[in-house]
């Protein structure tokens, strides 16, 4: 038990470190504006556009629910998924540094008896292919800007290499797992960290993983899965595009892409903390002001835009732990 309470106890100071950041940020910012500034903002939101993108929110989690439910080999019906989803969905937005993907492998092993190992894989490919979709999105986004500052360029520079090394890694876990699995059994055995009860619990669920990889047809499903990703972000970013619309910003096609993309990639930040409150602001309206956008607007809007984000989410989340309550299947989650 000691190595568990040593990753808690880690866990724990990196997440106050995390809420501190988030609380500086969040107070700096807001020391930056006056009340005038987030009163104006805030009036001049068009509820249609707001409605639109909640909509294009909804069709996003749809889409994703019918992925997961594809590369599960239909095993969950979609509208079961589509609950899991938006409950996966709401853990994510809220947890920080991305912990609650877990959300998504635990509800389906405790409602829907899908093997942690099998859930995993299900995961990890379908974030393998969103960002590769990411990757593409942002590259063309790079090259549609006509002005935006060196700093925040160089900072989209910094972002593309970063996710194209966590595809190559996702690669070689996916093509040579096994072998990867070897050599992190043969170095920790060198280490003498077998010893520890933590560490062969990795080591199972890794290989539990590789098994359910094995066993998926992606190269089949390929095409697929492809089309369904597209969907998906056409749906985030169409989404987006209203939102911003909501509050009477103008801007440019690939200026939007740039924002989504950005947002999108901060949950997969340390420093993203409770929420994502502080960095999700202070990355925005990084963004905005790069684009030529004075700082009385920018950051209200950027409040507004994360507040609304995460309301969908919200909202979407307790009606899918509604739904699964009614169902009698979420309650089963606490009875052992």
């Amino acid at each position: 038990m000691y190595e568990w309470s040593i990753m808690f106890t880690s866990r724990s100071v990196l997440n106050i470190a995390v809420f501190l950041v988030s609380v500086i940020l969040v107070f700096y910012l807001v020391s930056l504006i006056s009340l005038n500034d987030l009163i104006s903002v805030m009036n001049s939101i068009n509820p249609v556009y707001i409605l639109s993108a909640f909509l294009f929110y909804v069709l996003a989690s749809l889409f994703r629910a019918v992925r997961f439910s594809a590369l599960l080999n239909r095993k969950v019906r979609i509208i079961d998924m589509f609950s899991i989803v938006l409950v996966h969905n709401l853990a994510n937005q809220i947890l920080p540094a991305r912990s609650g993907e877990i959300s998504y492998v635990y509800l389906l092993k405790k409602l829907k008896k899908i093997r942690t190992g099998t859930g995993i894989t299900t995961l990890v490919i379908s974030r393998f292919f969103d960002f590769v979709a990411i990757s593409v999105f942002l590259l063309i986004s790079l090259f549609g800007l006509n002005s935006v500052s060196t700093i925040m360029f160089n900072s989209m520079l910094i972002l593309l290499f970063l996710l194209l090394l966590l595809l190559f890694c996702l690669l070689l876990l996916l093509v040579f797992g096994d072998s990867v699995l070897l050599l992190i059994r043969y170095v920790f055995g060198k280490m003498g960290m077998l010893k520890f009860s933590i560490v062969r619990y990795f080591l199972r669920k890794f290989s539990e993983t590789l098994d359910a990889f094995k066993k998926i047809d992606v190269k089949r499903k390929s095409y697929s899965v492809i089309g369904i990703t597209s969907a998906i972000w056409t749906c985030m970013f169409v989404c987006n595009f209203f939102l911003i619309k909501g509050f009477g910003i103008e801007l440019g096609i690939f200026q939007i892409m740039s924002l989504v993309l950005i947002i999108v990639i901060l949950p997969l930040l340390p420093v993203y903390g409770m929420g994502g409150f502080g960095t999700t602001e202070a990355a925005i309206t990084a963004m905005f002001i790069s684009f030529g956008m004075s700082t009385n607007t920018a950051i209200p809007v950027s409040f507004g835009l994360h507040i609304f984000g995460l309301s969908f989410s919200i909202i979407l989340g307790f009606f899918g732990i509604l739904r699964l309550s009614l169902q009698r299947e979420f309650f089963k989650i606490f009875q052992r």
